[in-house]
């Protein structure tokens, strides 16, 4: 028991001087710097979002330019363009073998 009301009298003691502790005023201006703070910091971020806002409609922009530009150019392409486009994937076909139709199951069992 002798344990217990030490430790009694030892927390007595630390509440005794922490009431006896006065408050501490803070600064009359401390309210003022933290708004004048946050508002910097809200400046900077609009500032941020408005730059990443103008550079999706930028590039929105260029890719439909782009793709105006490449459908333009298709449309207006000679017959002897796109014959040439026709014949340059017929080459890429056959080379890859993309035209042949094989069964590979039918060979499989034909070997068996």
């Amino acid at each position: 028991m002798d344990i217990n009301r030490k430790i009694q009298n030892e927390v007595e003691k630390t509440i005794y001087l922490l009431d006896k502790l006065e408050n501490i005023e803070p600064s009359p201006f401390l309210y003022t710097r933290i708004k004048a703070r946050l508002k910097s910091v809200e400046n900077v971020v609009s500032f941020r979002g408005s730059i990443l806002k103008i550079s999706k409609q930028i590039v929105l922009a260029l890719l439909f330019l782009l793709n105006v530009y490449s459908i333009a150019s298709y449309i207006t392409s000679e017959t002897s363009e796109i014959n040439k486009r026709q014949e340059y994937i017929k080459n890429i076909a056959s080379e890859y073998s993309l035209n042949n139709n094989i069964d590979y199951i039918t060979n499989i069992e034909g070997e068996n």
